[in-house]
């Protein structure tokens, strides 16, 4: 299983779990996240989410390896990541993103459709796929909400990546904690948005 849930009282936590891949996205992977988060909708019992990664990254991107197939693998992945990206989106109680490692390009995306980011300090962040002769796909939209224009213009036109200090400049992370602090960090936060009434959360 590519994904993972488990419930902490109040607070479910939506773990991508490709530790090997560093939690790149491909469609097997969007198809359990999408099926985790229909879940999560659907159960009373939860009042916040926090979506983390297995491993040593948060999520390092779409899964390259599976683009390079040809054309068919790189449009079936970049569906994948659009599916993948919007099924959090969705996700109708407040979600608070435990990122560390490395959240870059797909990775990225997924955080930005979050309510709330906690990066740890050595966490890099950035839209890589200008260096690579791609497009973003749809993380420039899902980050124009939370930066200035010309700020989202240098990170997606540059391809470089950011620190958690840097992101947090941007606009991209609410929060900046140590090295291995972002999960126990974002499962409080967590905890305290669900203290309050389902009803009172869901967007």
């Amino acid at each position: 299983m590519h994904v993972r849930i488990e419930h902490h009282d109040r607070v479910a936590l939506l773990e991508l779990n490709r530790a090997e891949r560093r939690n790149a996205i491909g469609p097997a992977m969007a198809g359990e996240i999408a099926s985790a988060t229909r879940s999560l909708n659907s159960d009373e019992r939860v009042g916040a989410v926090v979506l983390a990664g297995a491993g040593p990254s948060f999520c390092a991107g779409a899964d390259m390896k599976e683009r390079l197939t040809g054309p068919a693998g790189s449009a079936a992945v970049f569906a994948a990541v659009r599916g993948a990206s919007w099924a959090v989106h969705d996700i109708s109680v407040p979600v608070v993103a435990a990122i560390h490692g490395h959240a870059l390009g797909a990775g990225l995306e997924l955080a930005a459709m979050c309510d709330y980011r906690i990066a740890e300090q050595d966490a890099l962040l950035g839209l890589p796929e200008v260096r690579q002769g791609i497009t973003s796909g749809g993380g420039l939209l899902a980050l124009a909400s939370l930066m200035a224009r010309g700020a989202l213009s240098r990170l997606a036109f540059s391809g470089r990546a950011e620190d958690a200090a840097g992101a947090k400049d941007l606009g991209i992370v609410d929060e900046v904690v140590h090295a291995g602090q972002a999960r126990a960090a974002a499962l409080s936060i967590a905890e305290e948005f669900a203290a309050h009434p389902r009803a009172a959360l869901i967007a």
